[in-house]
């Protein structure tokens, strides 16, 4: 603790010593952490964050950009704002309300599946939305289940399939969302969302000398055609294959001659969702929730599943529009809206919620895992940023939370919006703003020396992720 020496009038030398000395002591004091700075001290207040983004701000939407930031620590209390109650595009933000939905709806234990029925000379696949049906690793899930099929059809003296049957009816019949961009939907990030997935919705395509990957349009017959191939070099003989559809009855369970379960459990693809930004399995994701919970494995009722799960949390709603599980969806003056307001609150939930862990640890962390693996990859900030990105036409986002230590915690939202493509330079303009955003926060929390409450999920994940981190970089 610092102590200032006050003179009296009848002491003059110690006036002079007092006189002489205080400048060097305030110095000093000047260069020392304020320790329990209490939120009325000058460096802690909003205003001094924003004395240093303010004007970073006025540079960015000088170039058309519109931009919606928040800082909040996990009480509540701001630490910065700007336009944060404006409704913006979120892009894979959204992908944070479909995993929280999920996290919050299904048990933790939850397995997606696919099963083969035997009625009589019939063979029917069913699928329950199973999107780790395909090669993980340089190991093939869908041939391990033609291969447990056809020894389950051995033992069962069946050598000859009459008609094999695909049933991809957990979900509904709208592959792609309608505001999917249309001249994207052979990209890989484009693929269909059915009830009965295969490798991806993906097929291989050559184009001039070499093979690329594309979504397809048919992914119920592509993967009929797999299977039928596929039993066939297993010795079993398939004569016909068609696609389930309409309301015709699919066999009772009691059928069932083999069902194989997804690798993933729900806490995997919650991660390989947000951290990697996977597009397929956010969709997925949101349609199960539709065929858990509502009517139908819809868009729709998926996102009627998603408001009921945030309804919980009792986080503001306003302005919150959601038109599909990844951000991919959009359209001029729709699409996937949320305020930083509405993320942050979701993310300060969360990080208290006892599901918090699951939650936390998915998100990509700076220098370290998944889509900001190569940002902000020194210190202070490697290790120290766990956040969710986005990125479409018209929208750039940042989403997520900043560790001071494993003590000060602060959710912090990003959202910069413009017109169309964009060009290099703005996005760059954006992504550095960001990067200024976060290491100012980083520097005003270190000034300040906050002393906040961690949430144990924070804690759990900022362990997990740096196990010999300590004290500020």
């Amino acid at each position: 603790m610092v102590k200032v020496l006050i003179a009296r009038p009848h002491w003059c030398g110690r006036l002079w010593y007092a006189a002489w000395l205080l400048p060097i002591v305030f110095f000093v004091a000047c260069l020392l952490p304020a320790h329990g700075a209490s939120p009325e001290t000058p460096m802690s207040h909003p205003r001094a964050l924003g004395a240093s983004l303010s004007p970073k701000i006025d540079l960015v939407e000088g170039q058309g950009i519109v931009l919606g930031v928040l800082f909040e620590d996990l009480s509540g209390r701001p630490l910065f704002a700007h336009r944060e109650q404006r409704p913006l595009v979120l892009a894979s933000n959204t992908k944070l309300f479909t995993t929280t939905a999920a996290l919050l709806s299904l048990p933790e234990d939850f397995r997606w599946s696919t099963s083969a029925r035997l009625d009589g000379d019939t063979l029917w696949i069913v699928g329950a939305g199973d999107a780790s049906f395909h090669i993980i690793d340089g190991f093939s899930y869908p041939d391990r289940f033609l291969d447990e099929l056809a020894t389950a059809l051995g033992r069962a003296g069946v050598r000859r399939i009459r008609e094999l049957v695909v049933d991809g009816r957990y979900f509904d019949d709208e592959t792609r969302h309608a505001l999917w961009p249309q001249d994207q939907l052979r990209k890989t990030y484009s693929a269909p969302v059915v009830g009965l997935p295969y490798a991806r919705g993906l097929i291989r395509m050559k184009q001039r000398r070499r093979v690329v990957y594309a979504a397809t349009f048919s992914p119920l017959h592509v993967i009929a055609n797999f299977a039928k191939h596929g039993l066939r070099k297993r010795g079993i003989a398939v004569d016909a294959t068609r696609v389930a559809e309409g309301s015709e009855a699919t066999p009772d369970a009691e059928a069932t001659i083999y069902r194989q379960e997804s690798p993933f459990s729900l806490a995997q693809l919650i991660y390989e969702t947000n951290a990697g930004s996977d597009n397929f399995y956010a969709e997925h994701l949101l349609k199960t929730l539709g065929a858990e919970f509502g009517d139908e494995g819809s868009f729709d009722e998926g996102i009627r599943s998603v408001r009921h799960a945030l309804s919980m949390l009792e986080i503001p709603l306003t302005g919150f529009a959601q038109m599909d599980g990844s951000g991919l969806a959009r359209a001029k003056g729709a699409g996937n809206l949320a305020s930083p307001r509405t993320v942050v609150a979701l993310l300060r939930a969360m990080a208290q919620h006892p599901r918090g862990v699951q939650f936390v640890s998915s998100l990509a962390v700076a220098g370290v895992s998944g889509t900001i693996e190569r940002r902000f990859d020194e210190p202070p900030l490697r290790g120290r940023v766990y956040a969710k990105t986005g990125k479409i036409n018209g929208s750039i986002t940042l989403s997520g939370f900043l560790v001071h230590e494993t003590v000060p915690v602060a959710a912090f939202s990003i959202l910069g919006n413009f017109e169309g493509e964009g060009t290099f330079a703005l996005h760059r303009t954006i992504y550095q703003f960001q990067d200024d955003a976060l290491n100012s926060a980083w520097v005003h929390l270190q000034a300040t020396n906050q002393r906040w409450a961690t949430p144990p999920a924070l804690v759990s994940a900022n362990d997990a992720a740096d196990p010999d981190a300590s004290g500020i970089e």
